[in-house]
């Protein structure tokens, strides 16, 4: 029922015309409880992508000289899920949100280096997306949530998308776009919507994806949901099922069923997707394992406070050079690109010697003749 149409994506080699690709190794490095080390030529051809991708670019050419990197597109998610930029809300959560589908070509030569075309479409052009931040600051703007409490915000925003979206039961509108113009989205759109307003509004707020499977249902399908921070501590909110569910019933505590839930009542039916359930992810969040209760202000549910912090694009790209970073990875790296220079001037010496060869066998042949 609840499909939010998240991105298909290829990832496509074509041959290149060198031997290299026989020799390469791969330069990626995995450090401890699940959590992933880049080298800095992996950053730098990370940072490039992203900064298309803030852009909305449909295709666009990122290269790299040294031997061949071993990434994926699972490691650009991993990277984006990463970065909250303190200027925009077009980053992060919401930019992978808007993601449709990703084809990335490798062409690989040893004289030119490699070469990766990437085309994506987006569920928001930058238009589009422009739009919405317009929007969303003109209501917030008119409704003065600056001078409300971070309840208060969290609230106003639950109910505005509960009350004015429907749900898409065609599923052909997935944005935040489709759901503030059309008035109709799937929940991909009502989480991203949820996000762009509370984060415009100041709330720090995370988009989960994943799967939703109902009590005695083996059968999980796909949904979007959102994470907010109240105070000390991180609450789910699933404001697709709030709305369907006052569509529906029409009162108020049909629509506040998933409103500040805690795990335990909501992690049962919800099963988030790994970037937003692995060590790394949960080590930021302290999540609440009750529900928000206004008139207890949940004193006393949890033992631990642990505050979490955005990480800038600068930041992540560059940690390996302000001594917070890996220094195998830039060990790794160094004799990386030792690797690269002397296994590239090796195949080319093996390539023009066989070239030689063949041209002195097709020499020696003509002249027989």
């Amino acid at each position: 029922m609840k499909n939010n149409g998240i991105r298909f994506i290829r990832h496509v080699m074509v041959a290149g015309i060198t031997l290299l690709a026989v020799f390469a190794k791969g330069d990626m490095v995995n450090a401890d409880a699940g959590t992933k080390t880049y080298t800095d030529a992996q950053l730098e051809f990370f940072e490039s992508v992203y900064d298309h991708m803030t852009q909305r670019d449909e295709e666009f050419d990122v290269s790299y000289k040294n031997s061949d990197m071993d990434w994926s597109i699972e490691d650009i998610y991993y990277v984006l899920a990463q970065i909250d930029a303190k200027n925009t809300c077009d980053d992060y959560d919401y930019l992978r949100g808007n993601i449709n589908e990703i084809e990335c070509v490798s062409k690989h030569s040893v004289i030119s280096g490699t070469k990766v075309t990437f085309t994506f479409s987006w569920l928001e052009d930058r238009e589009q997306t422009d739009r919405v931040d317009a929007k969303v600051k003109e209501i917030l703007k008119i409704n003065k949530v600056d001078d409300m409490s971070d309840y208060k915000k969290i609230k106003f925003v639950h109910d505005y998308v509960v009350k004015n979206i429907r749900y898409d039961d065609s599923k052909t509108h997935f944005s935040a776009y489709d759901g503030l113009f059309n008035k109709t989205t799937v929940c991909q759109g009502y989480a991203l919507l949820t996000y762009r307003m509370l984060t415009q509004a100041g709330v720090r707020c995370r988009y989960i994806v994943g799967k939703y499977t109902p009590k005695g249902s083996s059968d999980g399908e796909n949904h979007a949901w959102n994470l907010v921070k109240l105070g000390n501590v991180w609450y789910y909110m699933d404001n697709t099922w709030d709305s369907c569910n006052y569509s529906e019933v029409g009162t108020e505590e049909s629509m506040n069923m998933y409103f500040l839930k805690g795990a335990r009542s909501f992690e049962g039916e919800h099963q988030a997707d790994e970037i937003e359930n692995g060590d790394d992810f949960n080590n930021l969040y302290v999540i609440s394992q009750v529900d928000y209760n206004p008139t207890l202000n949940n004193g006393g549910n949890i033992t631990e406070i642990k505050e979490d912090d955005a990480v800038t694009p600068h930041e992540f790209f560059r940690k390996s050079d302000d001594g917070t970073g890996s220094s195998s990875s830039k060990v790794i790296d160094f004799f990386d690109r030792i690797y690269y220079f002397v296994t590239k001037w090796a195949v080319e010496l093996i390539a023009a010697a066989v070239i030689i060869i063949i041209l002195g066998v097709v020499g020696n042949k003509l002249k027989k003749r």
